[in-house]
């Protein structure tokens, strides 16, 4: 919503100061989140799973921290063949860790490859939407690039153990009804935005025309 939000601002369909509008924007929520994240976790605010997600991210004793040993060495390519056994008995293995495991199945290259591939949709999906002239249309277009984006940046960070691990997708790669489903129907909504991609921004005025009527 701050993104979009910001892109708004910016494109000047607002009429503030757009440099402390978005200082403002983004400054005050950033505050937040870092006193909320940094209370729950020396506070005790936050659930135990989620402490030991973050402990093992971190590099502490925790029950979590060999699957972030098998992210990490899945996706540097290290004795892959191996890692392929221990995915596969790791819930999420063909949904939240699907990068990982074909990394681990049929080397880093492959892994790699589909990365670029994640980030040249989500490329052309902004691509489309910024060539939109509806403001409508390019709101609602965003919202679903940002979903594509965000899914595809933590699915990667996941992956590669740059990330603490949690639930995620890689859109149109991972496994699951629901993953499926969301990714197919806002990539709709996209190329349906990309059909009426000439729809005025608002309403026009036609120029008057005098006419001389002589009876």
């Amino acid at each position: 919503m701050l993104l979009m939000l910001t892109i708004a601002v910016r494109k000047g369909w607002f009429q503030v100061r757009k440099k402390a509008v978005i200082a403002v924007l983004w400054g005050v929520p950033s505050a937040i989140s870092v006193i909320a994240v940094l209370a729950g976790y020396f506070g005790g605010l936050i659930f135990g799973y989620q402490l030991d997600r973050i402990r093992a991210f971190l590099g502490q004793e925790s029950e979590y921290i060999y699957q972030i040993n098998i992210l990490r060495a899945a996706a540097s390519g290290q004795f892959y063949n191996g890692n392929k056994i221990v995915l596969e008995k790791m819930d999420g293995w063909n949904s939240d860790y699907i990068l990982a495991y074909l990394s681990a199945s049929y080397g880093k290259l492959i892994g790699v490859i589909l990365c670029c591939v994640s980030v040249i949709l989500v490329i052309l999906v902004f691509g489309i939407v910024f060539r939109q002239k509806n403001q409508l249309g390019q709101m609602i277009g965003c919202g679903c690039g940002i979903l594509f984006a965000v899914s595809t940046l933590l699915n990667i960070l996941i992956n590669f153990g740059m990330f603490p691990t949690s639930m995620t997708f890689l859109p149109f790669f991972s496994a699951g009804g629901s993953c499926v489903v969301l990714s197919y129907a806002l990539m709709g909504i996209v190329l349906s935005i990309y059909r009426y991609k000439s729809i005025y921004p608002a309403y026009t005025s036609l120029p008057s025309v005098k006419v001389d009527v002589q009876l």
